[in-house]
């Protein structure tokens, strides 16, 4: 109503600016439109373009169902190659070399009967040391280790493989066709091993530290052979021992008889200078001679004492002039004259060549000494020589047997169980341990 009011009021000029406004408004609202137009036409063609590209992005990237079929194929050939390879593989590594060593160990393998005996080297009498208590008592060793190891030692040695080979011709039966490649014994050059580093596997001992026993292990392809075998080497054994008693016992007794005739050369050479010092002195017991001359000594003193007093109470009588007593002043003074030449044989030689009695006592003496000297070194040494006598009778080394060689009725060796699943362990772990490096190979 206000609206027709005012167009009736409006001037002209007014209402040409009002249609112009109307009609500005309306073009407006037309370009507003055909520019939401647009943009909507703009918007719904991107949205179709997006979606052609991600419709041909999609047939580029996805397979068609042809290449789906033919991948699957490839993949059905492929995995039916791994399959054979690994199939293949676990043939080579495993089932071959467990038919190979059953093959062998069956038809081509020499079976070894091993003889077994029991041999101790002891002695008559063994001191050892109080037992311990406790958990220890029991780690004893024997008392007698060293002859038992010399014995141990002997058995492996290559005397005693040459002596087998001389006697029995042991090593050119083991070398021969008798016995199969494997187990033959041979020279390995390539591996600097010779028949000696391989005996073992045909002759070895093992030692008890705790009771001191030996046990001797032979493995011939023969039983009765392993028993021969084994009487050859306690022979050679035993005869060992006894050598080596021999050489010991001998050298102590070699020693101690050396020492007594050292002694009796010592003794026979003092009681030759006693005899040379009496024959040149002229003296056999000087001691008893000088005592006789301190006897004289004393005797003639005992005179001169007895004149010496009769002379002075003939003095104080007034007598001292006369016969008797001039007679008894030449009687004491040889008594006096007796005495220093009494003395003199004690203390002073005759001549340059002769000595006194006093240092022929003393040479004497020496002498004297020197043969008892002599006499206790050779009591000691008869001594030493008798205890070495009864040592090395109670020291001798005894060879005993305590358990005659046996063989078992069925051979020790080749332990086809135990070597089959050695061998079968080995294939698997070789097996998996290729597999492994082959898929991390075909990882990257």
């Amino acid at each position: 109503m206000s609206d027709l009011m005012d167009r009736d009021t409006e001037t002209p000029e007014e209402a040409r600016i009002r249609k112009w406004r109307e009609e500005r408004l309306r073009v407006a609202e037309t370009e507003k439109a055909e520019r939401l137009r647009l943009r909507e036409a703009e918007r719904l063609r991107a949205v179709e373009e997006e979606a052609a590209r991600q419709v041909e992005e999609r047939d580029r990237l996805l397979p068609s169902d042809q290449d789906i079929a033919a991948e699957a194929a490839r993949i059905d050939r492929v995995n039916v190659g791994m399959r054979r390879r690994l199939y293949l593989r676990f043939a080579i590594l495993c089932v071959l070399p467990m038919v190979l060593a059953t093959v062998y160990l069956l038809a081509v393998a020499t079976p070894m009967y091993e003889a077994r005996s029991v041999i101790a080297v002891t002695k008559p009498v063994a001191v050892s040391g109080a037992s311990a208590g406790g958990l220890l008592g029991s780690l004893n060793s024997a008392p007698n280790l060293q002859e038992v190891f010399m014995a141990h030692a002997f058995i492996q040695s290559q005397a005693m493989m040459d002596g087998l080979e001389n006697d029995r011709g042991f090593i050119t039966h083991l070398s021969s066709d008798r016995v199969d490649p494997v187990q033959r014994l041979r020279d390995l050059d390539a591996l600097s091993i010779d028949k000696h580093d391989q005996f073992s596997r045909f002759v070895d001992s093992a030692v008890d530290i705790q009771t001191g026993l030996i046990t001797l292990y032979v493995r011939t392809p023969d039983p009765a052979d392993s028993i021969a075998v084994s009487d050859t080497i306690l022979a050679m054994v035993a005869t060992q021992v006894n050598a080596l008693n021999v050489d010991v016992i001998g050298q102590r007794l070699l020693l101690a008889e050396q020492s007594v005739q050292a002694a009796q050369a010592q003794l026979t050479a003092a009681q030759t200078a006693l005899l040379e010092l009496q024959l040149d002195s002229g003296e056999a017991d000087p001691a008893a001679r000088i005592a006789g001359v301190y006897m004289i000594i004393r005797q003639l003193e005992e005179e001169s004492l007895l004149l010496g007093q009769d002379i002075q109470r003939a003095e104080v009588a007034g007598n001292g002039d006369s016969f008797q007593t001039q007679r008894a002043n030449e009687l004491y003074d040889r008594l006096q004259t007796q005495i220093a030449d009494q003395r003199a044989i004690l203390v002073s030689a005759g001549d340059a060549k002769e000595q006194s009695l006093n240092a022929v006592m003393m040479q004497h003496q020496l002498a004297a000494l020197r043969v008892g000297i002599a006499e206790e070194a050779l009591t000691v040494a008869l001594a030493a020589q008798t205890e070495a006598t009864q040592s090395a009778a109670l020291s001798r080394s005894l060879f005993q047997v305590v358990v005659p060689p046996r063989t078992a009725a069925i051979p020790t060796s080749p332990n086809v169980p135990a070597i089959l699943v050695l061998v079968g362990v080995l294939s698997i772990a070789v097996f998996a341990l290729w597999s492994a490096c082959v898929s991390g190979r075909r990882q990257y």
